[in-house]
């Protein structure tokens, strides 16, 4: 395939990934859209150029498309992120300080780790 041919052929996936970013953009607040800066690209899927193209046309070009994380590094974060929002310390029992210190961390949209 040439990239003309295999852009063609995903051009339905392009437009629903479009169509996908401004659904949720459309659900938030303008306070909300108005922090949004930058959005950070994670994995080599995201160096393609129809798919650079189809999120930048979600979110708008006033929101710069950034690759400055090491996606392994953002990737286990967020992962430990995910966890620490779902664990619920237990009283008796094994002690984990990491996961209860996590726990503890403020995830809300104000803190930017969300």
């Amino acid at each position: 395939f040439t990239r003309e041919e295999m852009e063609e052929i995903c051009s339905p996936i392009q437009a629903r990934l479009t169509e996908l970013i401004k659904g949720v953009l459309a659900e938030c607040n303008e306070e909300t859209k108005a922090k949004i800066s930058f959005c950070e690209l994670i994995g080599g899927g995201m160096r393609i150029p129809m798919i650079k193209a189809a999120i930048q046309d979600g979110i708008g070009e006033g929101v710069a498309l950034a690759y400055t994380m090491d996606s392994m590094a953002a990737v286990a974060v967020g992962a430990a992120l995910c966890c620490a929002r779902l664990f619920q310390p237990k009283s008796g029992g094994v002690i984990r300080p990491a996961f209860d210190n996590l726990a503890q961390l403020d995830l809300s949209d104000d803190a930017g780790l969300a």
